[in-house]
């Protein structure tokens, strides 16, 4: 296994190539603040976020914070934990809250996972049209969105560049599970990994995640990385990824 430290490296810079890529396609304002990179939606929908930005002064981080404040820039602040142990009780002074904390994880693989599926009438495939594409949000939005929906025409480009693959599990009537790949020169991220409520508890979401990284391992790719949240941490430990980092998610307090 990589160096530990290699791995982080390679978890973070995936996490914010995946942001600030959709954002750039989608049209939206990106850029870097300080040492902190930033994806902005105009809207302040998703996928707006500040991204990580090491340890600052106090200086730069009470300017971040006041941008933060007049809607300047994103009211999100997705960070790794290690990289200023001081920042959250800080930034608890300034009205922003951890809400939500991820686990980086990574995973090292050559053979593929060759996983039976779940159930007879299930079908993994690639989401290559914009119809399907549209079933594959519907899932998404009812599943992980707990706000505003993410619009579709904020992924339609995605479909051409080949950095940006979608692939689902449909029962041949309807999505039932999803996921998004972003790949780039040293591994590929897994994202967007969702299945319908009526679905779960069936190794679907192991089988769309094995199924999906056989396909990159038979394009020659070795390493991946994923964000874990809670409720994903055990599927992915099963699959063989380890931890290696935490994120926290950060966000001020009356913002919506």
């Amino acid at each position: 296994m990589k160096g530990i430290e290699a791995i982080r490296e390679m978890n973070r810079n995936n996490l914010y190539s995946f942001y600030q890529g959709i954002g750039r396609t989608a049209g939206f304002e990106t850029g870097m603040v300080s040492s902190a990179r930033y994806v902005s939606n105009a809207a302040m929908e998703w996928p707006s976020y500040i991204l990580g930005g090491g340890k600052m002064s106090r200086s730069s981080l009470l300017q971040i914070f006041n941008r933060m404040k007049d809607d300047t820039l994103p009211f999100f602040w997705m960070r790794p934990m290690d990289e200023d142990p001081e920042f959250e009780e800080f930034a608890g002074e300034h009205g922003i809250r951890k809400v939500n904390l991820w686990r980086g994880m990574y995973l090292k693989r050559s053979a593929p996972f060759l996983l039976p599926p779940p159930s007879p009438e299930l079908m993994f495939e690639e989401v290559i049209t914009q119809r399907d594409l549209k079933s594959w949000l519907r899932v998404l939005n009812q599943e992980i969105m707990t706000c505003r929906e993410l619009e579709a025409k904020n992924f339609f480009n995605l479909l051409s560049d080949p950095s940006f693959r979608f692939f689902r599990v449909s029962n041949g009537r309807k999505t039932v599970s999803t996921i998004m790949m972003h790949k780039r020169t040293t591994e590929t991220g897994i994202y967007m990994v969702s299945t319908s409520s009526d679905e779960r508890g069936k190794g679907i979401g192991s089988w769309v995640t094995a199924s999906s990284i056989d396909r990159f391992i038979a394009d020659g790719c070795r390493n991946f990385v994923l964000h874990a949240t809670p409720s994903g941490f055990p599927v992915y430990r099963k699959l063989g990824f380890e931890e290696c980092c935490e994120y926290g998610i950060f966000w001020m307090y009356g913002k919506k």
